[in-house]
C-alpha cells in the first residue's frame, strides 16, 4: 500500500490527458451522442404534448406518462451501457499500457458495461432500501423533537435547522468518503481487465485504505476548480449572449467537451498513483 501524494496523481492525471485526452473524449461523444439524438427522436412529441398539457387534464398527463413509461425505461438503460462502455474503454485505453488491441478494448468495454449496469442497479435498489430506512429514522427523530414531550413551543422549529444542517453535512461527507474509497473502481477493472464489479469495489476499498482524508480532500478541491471554472463559463455566456447567441452556444459546447476526459481521468490518475508502480514507471506508461 502506498501513501497517497496529490502533486504525483495530478502530474499523472496530466500526462494522461495530454496522451489520451482527445481520444478518450471521440470515445465518450461516440458512445453517447447517438443515444441522446435517439432520445430526442423517440420522446420528443412526448415531451412536447406533456408540456402542453401540463396545466390542463390530468389523465391525459397520466396517459401520456403510462404510454411511454416502460420505452423510456429500456432506453435509460441501454443509455446506462453505452455511457459505461465508453468509460471503460476509455479507462482500458488509457491503463492497458498498449497490452490490448482495439478490438480487444471494445470487446471489454462493452462486456464490463453490461456487468456495472446489473451491478449499478443492485446497488440501486440496496440504496433506495437504506434511504427508506434512514428517511423513518430522521423523520421520528424530526417528531420527537417536535413533540418536546407534548408540548410545541415556537423555538422548536428553528432549533430543528442546525440538526438538519449537521445530518446534510455528515452525508455529504460520507458521499465524499466514499467516492475516496470507492473512485478507482472503474479504472481497477479496467487495469485488471475484470468484469467483476463487486470484487474491484472490495479491491479499491483496499487500494484506499490508510489515505481517506487525502483522498477527500484531493477530490474536494478538484470539485471546487470545476464549480469555479463552470461558474466562469456562466458569466462567459452572459455576456457572450449579447453579442450573438450562436456564438456563446458554441463557446459552451467546446468548453463542455474539455471536461469530458477530466472525471474518467481523475481517478485513473488516482488509481496509477497508488498502485504498485514506481512513480516514474507511472509516469512513462502514459
Amino acid at each position: 500500500m502506498r501513501n497517497f501524494d496529490m502533486g504525483e496523481a495530478w502530474l499523472i492525471m496530466i500526462a494522461m490527458l495530454k496522451e489520451h485526452g482527445v481520444a478518450v473524449t471521440l470515445v465518450m461523444l461516440a458512445t453517447t451522442v447517438p443515444f441522446f439524438a435517439l432520445f430526442y427522436w423517440l420522446f420528443s412529441d412526448f415531451y412536447l404534448a406533456a408540456f402542453e398539457n401540463m396545466n390542463g387534464d390530468s389523465q391525459a398527463m397520466a396517459g401520456l406518462m403510462e404510454g411511454q413509461s416502460s420505452l423510456l425505461g429500456i432506453v435509460n438503460i441501454i443509455s446506462w451501457i453505452a455511457s459505461w462502455t465508453g468509460c471503460f474503454i476509455a479507462w482500458r485505453l488509457v491503463l492497458a499500457r498498449g497490452q490490448d488491441t482495439t478490438g480487444g478494448i471494445i470487446a471489454y468495454g462493452f462486456g464490463a458495461a453490461l456487468m456495472t449496469t446489473l451491478a449499478v442497479i443492485t446497488i440501486y435498489i440496496l440504496f433506495f432500501i437504506a434511504m427508506l430506512f434512514v428517511g423513518m429514522v430522521v423523520a421520528l427523530l424530526a417528531i420527537g423533537f417536535a413533540s418536546g414531550g407534548g408540548v410545541a413551543t415556537a423555538g422548536t422549529g428553528p432549533g430543528l435547522g442546525p440538526i438538519f444542517v449537521l445530518i446534510y453535512t455528515g452525508l455529504l461527507a460520507l458521499m465524499l468518503f466514499l467516492l475516496a474509497r470507492f473512485g478507482t473502481t472503474g479504472p481497477l477493472m479496467a487495469a485488471k481487465r475484470s468484469y467483476n464489479s463487486f470484487q474491484a469495489l472490495i479491491d479499491s476499498w483496499k487500494l484506499t485504505k490508510g489515505n481517506s482524508l487525502m483522498l477527500m480532500l484531493y477530490l474536494f478541491i478538484i470539485g471546487i476548480a470545476v464549480a469555479l471554472f463552470m461558474f466562469a463559463l456562466l458569466v462567459l455566456a452572459y455576456f457572450l449572449t449579447k453579442i450573438s447567441v450562436a456564438l456563446t452556444l458554441i463557446v459552451a459546447v467546446i468548453l463542455y467537451f474539455s471536461l469530458i476526459p477530466l472525471y474518467l481521468l481523475v481517478p485513473a490518475g488516482i488509481y496509477r498513483a497508488l498502485a504498485d508502480d514506481s512513480p516514474a514507471e507511472a509516469a512513462a506508461s502514459n
